[in-house]
Protein backbone atom coordinates (compact mmCIF):
# COMPACT_ATOMS: atom_id res chain seq x y z
CA UNK A 1 0.00 0.00 0.00
CA UNK A 2 2.72 2.32 0.73
CA UNK A 3 4.57 1.58 -2.18
CA UNK A 4 1.31 2.42 -4.47
CA UNK A 5 0.73 5.55 -2.45
CA UNK A 6 4.21 6.70 -3.21
CA UNK A 7 3.85 6.34 -6.85
CA UNK A 8 0.21 8.23 -6.69
CA UNK A 9 2.11 10.90 -5.26
CA UNK A 10 4.68 10.73 -7.75
CA UNK A 11 2.70 10.61 -10.60
CA UNK A 12 0.41 13.08 -9.25
CA UNK A 13 3.49 15.75 -9.07
CA UNK A 14 5.07 14.66 -11.94
CA UNK A 15 1.75 15.51 -13.98
CA UNK A 16 0.93 19.16 -11.86
CA UNK A 17 4.47 19.73 -13.36
CA UNK A 18 3.66 19.24 -16.77
CA UNK A 19 0.55 21.13 -16.63
CA UNK A 20 2.31 24.22 -15.52
CA UNK A 21 4.85 23.84 -18.19
CA UNK A 22 1.93 23.16 -20.61
CA UNK A 23 0.37 26.68 -19.36
CA UNK A 24 3.52 28.56 -19.20
CA UNK A 25 3.95 27.66 -22.68
CA UNK A 26 0.33 28.36 -23.86
CA UNK A 27 0.79 31.67 -22.26
CA UNK A 28 4.32 32.49 -23.63
CA UNK A 29 2.63 31.53 -27.28
CA UNK A 30 -0.23 33.46 -26.71
CA UNK A 31 1.66 36.34 -25.98
CA UNK A 32 3.96 35.88 -28.91
CA UNK A 33 0.88 35.09 -31.17
CA UNK A 34 -0.50 38.19 -30.18
CA UNK A 35 2.75 40.52 -30.50
CA UNK A 36 2.97 39.11 -33.84
CA UNK A 37 -0.35 38.95 -35.04
CA UNK A 38 -1.68 42.20 -34.50
CA UNK A 39 -0.18 44.01 -37.29
CA UNK A 40 -1.75 41.06 -39.92
CA UNK A 41 -5.03 41.52 -37.67
CA UNK A 42 -5.14 45.44 -38.48
CA UNK A 43 -4.75 44.46 -42.29
CA UNK A 44 -6.94 41.52 -42.15
CA UNK A 45 -9.74 44.25 -40.35
CA UNK A 46 -8.84 46.13 -43.80
CA UNK A 47 -10.37 42.80 -46.04
CA UNK A 48 -8.06 43.46 -49.00
CA UNK A 49 -9.67 40.41 -50.66
CA UNK A 50 -12.50 43.04 -50.85
CA UNK A 51 -10.71 45.21 -52.56
CA UNK A 52 -10.60 43.55 -56.07
CA UNK A 53 -14.53 44.71 -55.97
CA UNK A 54 -13.19 48.23 -56.72
CA UNK A 55 -12.02 46.89 -60.22
CA UNK A 56 -15.84 48.91 -61.25
CA UNK A 57 -13.61 51.67 -61.03
CA UNK A 58 -12.42 50.95 -64.24
CA UNK A 59 -15.06 49.91 -66.08
CA UNK A 60 -15.51 53.32 -67.84
CA UNK A 61 -12.01 53.72 -68.92
CA UNK A 62 -12.18 50.02 -70.48
CA UNK A 63 -15.34 51.00 -72.26
CA UNK A 64 -14.77 54.72 -73.50
CA UNK A 65 -10.82 53.92 -74.91
CA UNK A 66 -8.94 55.43 -72.31
CA UNK A 67 -7.27 51.88 -70.71
CA UNK A 68 -3.63 52.74 -72.29
CA UNK A 69 -3.95 56.22 -72.01
CA UNK A 70 -1.05 56.98 -68.46
CA UNK A 71 -3.05 60.19 -67.06
CA UNK A 72 -6.68 58.52 -67.11
CA UNK A 73 -5.14 55.01 -66.26
CA UNK A 74 -3.01 56.81 -63.01
CA UNK A 75 -6.01 58.35 -62.19
CA UNK A 76 -8.40 55.36 -62.58
CA UNK A 77 -5.79 53.83 -60.50
CA UNK A 78 -5.62 56.19 -57.64
CA UNK A 79 -9.36 56.19 -57.54
CA UNK A 80 -9.08 52.44 -57.26
CA UNK A 81 -7.40 52.49 -54.19
CA UNK A 82 -9.09 55.54 -52.55
CA UNK A 83 -12.08 53.61 -52.39
CA UNK A 84 -10.55 50.66 -51.73
CA UNK A 85 -8.93 52.57 -48.73
CA UNK A 86 -12.83 54.11 -47.95
CA UNK A 87 -14.46 50.23 -48.45
CA UNK A 88 -11.90 49.15 -45.57
CA UNK A 89 -12.99 51.95 -43.59
CA UNK A 90 -16.02 51.25 -44.00
CA UNK A 91 -15.62 47.63 -43.37
CA UNK A 92 -14.32 48.48 -40.10
CA UNK A 93 -17.29 50.39 -39.17
CA UNK A 94 -19.21 47.11 -40.53
CA UNK A 95 -17.64 45.18 -38.05
CA UNK A 96 -17.69 47.09 -34.97
CA UNK A 97 -21.28 47.71 -35.33
CA UNK A 98 -21.90 43.86 -35.83
CA UNK A 99 -19.17 42.61 -33.53
CA UNK A 100 -22.20 40.98 -31.10
CA UNK A 101 -23.83 39.00 -34.08
CA UNK A 102 -20.21 38.18 -35.97
CA UNK A 103 -19.20 36.53 -32.33
CA UNK A 104 -22.34 34.23 -32.98
CA UNK A 105 -21.49 33.62 -36.70
CA UNK A 106 -19.76 30.32 -37.26
CA UNK A 107 -17.38 32.00 -40.15
CA UNK A 108 -17.42 35.18 -39.02
CA UNK A 109 -16.39 35.09 -35.47
CA UNK A 110 -13.08 34.54 -36.87
CA UNK A 111 -12.87 38.35 -37.65
CA UNK A 112 -10.55 40.31 -35.66
CA UNK A 113 -12.81 42.29 -34.13
CA UNK A 114 -15.22 39.13 -32.97
CA UNK A 115 -12.73 37.46 -32.21
CA UNK A 116 -10.92 39.94 -29.95
CA UNK A 117 -7.63 40.05 -32.11
CA UNK A 118 -8.42 43.88 -31.90
CA UNK A 119 -9.65 46.13 -29.77
CA UNK A 120 -12.57 48.63 -30.26
CA UNK A 121 -9.98 51.16 -29.54
CA UNK A 122 -7.70 50.29 -31.57
CA UNK A 123 -9.91 50.01 -34.47
CA UNK A 124 -11.82 53.53 -34.32
CA UNK A 125 -8.15 55.03 -34.46
CA UNK A 126 -7.55 52.76 -37.78
CA UNK A 127 -10.92 53.56 -39.12
CA UNK A 128 -10.55 58.04 -37.97
CA UNK A 129 -6.91 57.61 -39.93
CA UNK A 130 -8.02 55.90 -43.10
CA UNK A 131 -11.25 58.42 -43.58
CA UNK A 132 -9.17 61.23 -43.25
CA UNK A 133 -6.09 60.31 -45.22
CA UNK A 134 -8.79 59.08 -47.98
CA UNK A 135 -10.58 62.04 -48.57
CA UNK A 136 -7.45 64.86 -48.00
CA UNK A 137 -6.08 62.79 -50.82
CA UNK A 138 -9.94 62.95 -53.22
CA UNK A 139 -9.98 66.60 -52.81
CA UNK A 140 -6.16 67.24 -54.02
CA UNK A 141 -7.02 64.54 -56.77
CA UNK A 142 -10.50 66.04 -58.23
CA UNK A 143 -13.46 67.82 -56.17
CA UNK A 144 -16.24 65.71 -58.67
CA UNK A 145 -14.54 62.42 -57.21
CA UNK A 146 -14.66 63.20 -53.81
CA UNK A 147 -18.83 64.01 -53.96
CA UNK A 148 -19.21 60.72 -55.24
CA UNK A 149 -16.76 59.18 -52.11
CA UNK A 150 -18.41 61.04 -49.51
CA UNK A 151 -21.71 59.58 -51.02
CA UNK A 152 -20.80 56.45 -51.36
CA UNK A 153 -19.40 56.13 -47.51
CA UNK A 154 -22.45 57.99 -46.07
CA UNK A 155 -24.67 55.55 -48.12
CA UNK A 156 -22.61 52.69 -46.22
CA UNK A 157 -23.01 54.46 -42.80
CA UNK A 158 -27.07 54.09 -43.87
CA UNK A 159 -26.35 51.20 -44.85
CA UNK A 160 -24.86 49.53 -41.80
CA UNK A 161 -27.66 51.02 -39.11
CA UNK A 162 -30.41 50.79 -41.21
CA UNK A 163 -30.82 49.25 -44.98
CA UNK A 164 -28.95 46.15 -44.03
CA UNK A 165 -31.78 45.12 -41.88
CA UNK A 166 -34.88 45.55 -44.01
CA UNK A 167 -35.23 42.56 -46.02
CA UNK A 168 -34.88 43.24 -50.59
CA UNK A 169 -33.66 46.91 -49.55
CA UNK A 170 -30.34 44.99 -48.28
CA UNK A 171 -29.54 43.26 -51.15
CA UNK A 172 -30.45 45.92 -53.73
CA UNK A 173 -28.21 48.48 -51.41
CA UNK A 174 -25.57 46.30 -51.68
CA UNK A 175 -25.77 46.41 -55.97
CA UNK A 176 -25.96 50.31 -55.66
CA UNK A 177 -22.48 50.11 -54.33
CA UNK A 178 -21.13 48.91 -56.98
CA UNK A 179 -23.05 51.32 -58.92
CA UNK A 180 -20.96 54.15 -57.20
CA UNK A 181 -18.16 52.49 -57.86
CA UNK A 182 -19.03 52.59 -61.75
CA UNK A 183 -19.95 56.23 -61.59
CA UNK A 184 -16.67 57.26 -59.55
CA UNK A 185 -14.64 55.63 -62.33
CA UNK A 186 -16.48 57.86 -64.97
CA UNK A 187 -15.75 61.09 -62.96
CA UNK A 188 -12.68 60.36 -61.74
CA UNK A 189 -11.19 60.22 -65.54
CA UNK A 190 -13.52 63.33 -66.48
CA UNK A 191 -15.74 61.07 -68.43
CA UNK A 192 -18.86 63.49 -69.85
CA UNK A 193 -21.05 60.02 -70.74
CA UNK A 194 -21.42 57.22 -69.48
CA UNK A 195 -23.68 54.38 -70.75
CA UNK A 196 -26.95 53.69 -69.06
CA UNK A 197 -26.31 49.61 -70.28
CA UNK A 198 -23.16 49.74 -67.93
CA UNK A 199 -25.15 50.76 -65.02
CA UNK A 200 -27.94 48.61 -65.73
CA UNK A 201 -25.57 45.66 -66.28
CA UNK A 202 -23.56 46.68 -62.87
CA UNK A 203 -26.92 46.51 -61.06
CA UNK A 204 -28.08 43.64 -61.79
CA UNK A 205 -25.18 41.60 -61.58
CA UNK A 206 -24.36 42.70 -58.32
CA UNK A 207 -28.01 42.01 -56.85
CA UNK A 208 -27.43 38.49 -58.18
CA UNK A 209 -24.08 38.91 -56.04
CA UNK A 210 -26.01 39.85 -53.26
CA UNK A 211 -28.92 37.27 -53.59
CA UNK A 212 -25.91 34.49 -53.66
CA UNK A 213 -24.46 35.55 -50.63
CA UNK A 214 -27.36 35.77 -48.84
CA UNK A 215 -27.86 32.30 -49.50
CA UNK A 216 -24.43 31.10 -48.97
CA UNK A 217 -25.25 33.16 -45.41
CA UNK A 218 -28.15 31.04 -44.62
CA UNK A 219 -26.77 27.38 -46.07
CA UNK A 220 -23.77 28.25 -43.14
CA UNK A 221 -25.74 29.19 -40.14
CA UNK A 222 -27.88 25.94 -40.48
CA UNK A 223 -31.45 25.61 -40.89
CA UNK A 224 -33.05 28.23 -38.64
CA UNK A 225 -30.39 29.37 -37.06
CA UNK A 226 -30.08 33.06 -38.19
CA UNK A 227 -29.27 34.99 -35.19
CA UNK A 228 -25.94 36.28 -37.15
CA UNK A 229 -28.02 38.48 -39.34
CA UNK A 230 -31.64 39.28 -38.45
CA UNK A 231 -32.80 39.92 -42.08
CA UNK A 232 -31.93 36.16 -42.94
CA UNK A 233 -35.09 35.13 -40.96
CA UNK A 234 -37.18 36.74 -44.07
CA UNK A 235 -35.57 34.67 -46.66
CA UNK A 236 -35.63 31.00 -47.68
CA UNK A 237 -33.44 29.03 -50.03
CA UNK A 238 -36.30 28.40 -52.44
CA UNK A 239 -37.15 32.06 -52.75
CA UNK A 240 -33.72 32.91 -52.97
CA UNK A 241 -32.80 30.04 -55.26
CA UNK A 242 -35.76 31.44 -57.66
CA UNK A 243 -34.52 35.00 -57.45
CA UNK A 244 -30.83 34.03 -58.54
CA UNK A 245 -32.56 32.65 -61.60
CA UNK A 246 -34.28 35.62 -62.29
CA UNK A 247 -31.57 38.07 -62.24
CA UNK A 248 -29.56 35.98 -64.00
CA UNK A 249 -31.28 35.78 -66.84
CA UNK A 250 -32.03 39.39 -66.59
CA UNK A 251 -28.66 40.01 -66.18
CA UNK A 252 -27.20 38.07 -69.30
CA UNK A 253 -30.73 39.87 -71.54
CA UNK A 254 -29.14 43.38 -70.55
CA UNK A 255 -25.97 42.40 -71.57
CA UNK A 256 -27.15 41.02 -74.81
CA UNK A 257 -29.14 44.16 -75.67
CA UNK A 258 -26.30 46.32 -74.49
CA UNK A 259 -23.87 44.37 -76.90
CA UNK A 260 -27.08 44.91 -79.66
CA UNK A 261 -26.96 48.47 -79.37
CA UNK A 262 -23.38 49.51 -78.81
CA UNK A 263 -22.06 52.21 -80.51
CA UNK A 264 -18.81 51.06 -79.80
CA UNK A 265 -18.39 47.97 -81.82
CA UNK A 266 -20.96 45.80 -83.16
CA UNK A 267 -18.85 43.16 -82.72
CA UNK A 268 -19.38 43.54 -78.92
CA UNK A 269 -21.73 40.34 -79.15
CA UNK A 270 -18.47 38.07 -79.55
CA UNK A 271 -18.09 38.63 -76.11
CA UNK A 272 -21.82 37.46 -74.97
CA UNK A 273 -20.24 33.90 -74.42
CA UNK A 274 -17.46 34.56 -72.30
CA UNK A 275 -20.89 36.46 -69.74
CA UNK A 276 -23.41 33.74 -70.18
CA UNK A 277 -20.15 31.11 -69.39
CA UNK A 278 -19.05 33.24 -66.03
CA UNK A 279 -22.72 33.56 -64.65
CA UNK A 280 -23.86 30.53 -64.65
CA UNK A 281 -20.49 29.17 -63.80
CA UNK A 282 -20.49 31.11 -60.57
CA UNK A 283 -23.98 30.06 -59.84
CA UNK A 284 -22.80 26.58 -59.78
CA UNK A 285 -20.17 27.00 -57.44
CA UNK A 286 -22.17 28.84 -55.35
CA UNK A 287 -25.57 26.15 -54.78
CA UNK A 288 -23.44 22.89 -55.17
CA UNK A 289 -20.24 24.19 -52.82
CA UNK A 290 -21.99 26.83 -50.37
CA UNK A 291 -19.17 29.73 -52.04
CA UNK A 292 -21.85 32.33 -52.35
CA UNK A 293 -21.22 33.34 -48.70
CA UNK A 294 -17.33 35.06 -50.28
CA UNK A 295 -17.40 35.62 -53.53
CA UNK A 296 -14.28 37.31 -54.08
CA UNK A 297 -12.68 34.05 -52.83
CA UNK A 298 -14.30 32.89 -56.38
CA UNK A 299 -13.17 35.66 -58.20
CA UNK A 300 -9.66 35.13 -56.90
CA UNK A 301 -8.90 31.10 -56.75
CA UNK A 302 -11.16 29.30 -59.90
CA UNK A 303 -9.42 29.35 -62.49
CA UNK A 304 -12.02 29.00 -65.27
CA UNK A 305 -13.34 32.19 -63.71
CA UNK A 306 -10.19 33.71 -63.92
CA UNK A 307 -9.44 32.71 -67.07
CA UNK A 308 -13.30 33.33 -68.57
CA UNK A 309 -12.73 37.33 -67.05
CA UNK A 310 -9.25 37.31 -68.75
CA UNK A 311 -10.69 36.54 -71.63
CA UNK A 312 -13.43 38.64 -71.75
CA UNK A 313 -11.37 41.64 -71.01
CA UNK A 314 -8.94 40.73 -73.73
CA UNK A 315 -11.84 40.68 -76.41
CA UNK A 316 -13.36 43.80 -75.28
CA UNK A 317 -9.43 45.34 -75.45
CA UNK A 318 -9.21 43.83 -78.75
CA UNK A 319 -12.71 44.93 -79.90
CA UNK A 320 -12.37 48.33 -78.96
CA UNK A 321 -9.40 49.76 -79.26
CA UNK A 322 -8.47 47.72 -82.89
CA UNK A 323 -11.57 46.68 -84.81
CA UNK A 324 -14.01 48.80 -83.57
Amino acid sequence: MGGTDQYNQSKQRTSFITDQNKTKTKMSNSVSVEKQSLPKSLFKLMRPKQWIKNGFVFAPLLFVGGLFDIKLFTLAFCGAVLFSLAASAVYILNDIVDREKDSKHPIKCKRPIASGAVSIHTALILLLALVISVFAASIYLDISFTAVLAAYFCFNILYSYVLKHIAIVDVISVATMYVFRVVAGAVIIHCSTISPWIIVCTFFISVLIAVQKRKGEIASMGNGNVEGRSVLKNYTEPMLRDMSVTLGAVTITAYCLYTFQSETSPYMILTIPFVIFGLLRYQMLTDSGNKGETPEEIAIHDKPMIIDLGLWILFCIVIIYIIR
